[in-house]
This record gives structure tokens, sequence and C-alpha cells, in this order.
């Protein structure tokens, strides 16, 4: 009785093991692609108001890095401008479903609003609400260098000041293709 008891059990280990195997697995792997982006509309009280769209494509070139090109519209009243960025993203705690990233962006703006060259770094996470979709979440800016013409040359270190979700940061959707 003892010998088909723990016979029984192996077996259940056996088929639990396998199971864990044939599960889905979430985040990513070397060679996945994906479209992305955000969109925002901000109103003020004095009727100015600003709209954005970011579109991008990010590339994984191995199991934890993901090198990426977006290219952002931003429109504030009258004035328009366009960003042009590429940067990467390491992916560096994995939590299931949510995988927590740095990412480092070197973008050019140039249009009405102001011409000006940024390198620029923050942190977030996407999670995934299927195996080939995720929310975006971009949490906190940690550092950032602006310089341009007609603008001063400026370096922020801002690592600490996680962005009021409603204010700063920024959300999204991220398609895997």
């Amino acid at each position: 009785m003892r010998n088909l008891a723990l016979f029984i059990l192996l077996l259940t280990l056996a088929h639990a093991i396998q199971a864990q195997d044939d599960a889905l697995k979430w985040g990513y792997s070397d060679g996945d692609s994906f479209i992305g982006g955000t969109i925002s509309v901000v109103s003020v009280e004095d009727g100015i108001g600003a709209a954005t769209i970011a579109p991008y494509y990010s590339k994984m070139v191995s199991d934890n890095w993901a090198v990426l090109a977006e290219i952002t519209y931003t429109k504030v009243g009258d004035a328009s401008g366009t960003t042009f960025g590429v940067g990467a993203k390491n992916y560096f705690l994995d939590l299931g479903k949510t995988d927590v990233y740095l990412s480092m962006l070197l973008a050019t703006n140039t249009g009405d609003i102001v011409d000006i060259t940024t390198v620029s770094s923050s942190f977030g996470l996407d999670h995934h609400i299927t195996d080939k979709i995720a929310l975006t979440f971009s949490l906190a800016p940690i550092a950032s260098y602006v310089t341009g013409d007609n603008v001063n040359n400026t370096f922020s270190f801002e690592f600490g000041n996680v962005g009021n979700m409603w204010a700063t940061s920024t959300f999204g959707l991220q398609f895997k293709l």
C-alpha cells in the first residue's frame, strides 16, 4: 500500500512538472519585435491644450535588452513639434506577468515648439495582459541632459521622484509581432 501511495505521489509530481513546462510563457526573448505607443491629451485652465501621439518600434536583441526607435508628434496650442528618438531598454526584473525596465533615449525635437536634443533615462514596467499585448507604464525619470538653440544646457538628476500616475507617468499599449 505504501508503494502504491508513493507511486501515485511521484506520478502526480511528474505531471505537475510537465504542466509547468507547457504553461504560457510571459515576458520577452531574443528576437521578439513590438510596436506600441502612447496617446495623451492635456487641457489646462487658460484654454491652451496639448496633445501627443508617440508610436514606437522595439526589437529584443537578447533576453534582457531591446533597442527602439520612436517618433513623437506634439501639438501645444497653435505650435507643433516632432521628436525622433533611438534608445535601449534593459528588462532587469521579471515578476511573472510584469517586467521592470530601465531605459535610455537619445531624441531630437524639431518644429514650432523648440529645437532641442535630449539624452534621458527612466524606469517603468510592462504588464502582460495576454502573451501578445502588454500595458506599458513609464513611471519615473532618472536623469536627463537637454541642449539646443536658444535653450540653456540643462542636466537634471531626478532619481527618487516617482511620477504621480495622473501627472507625469505615461501609459500605453504594446503589441508583440
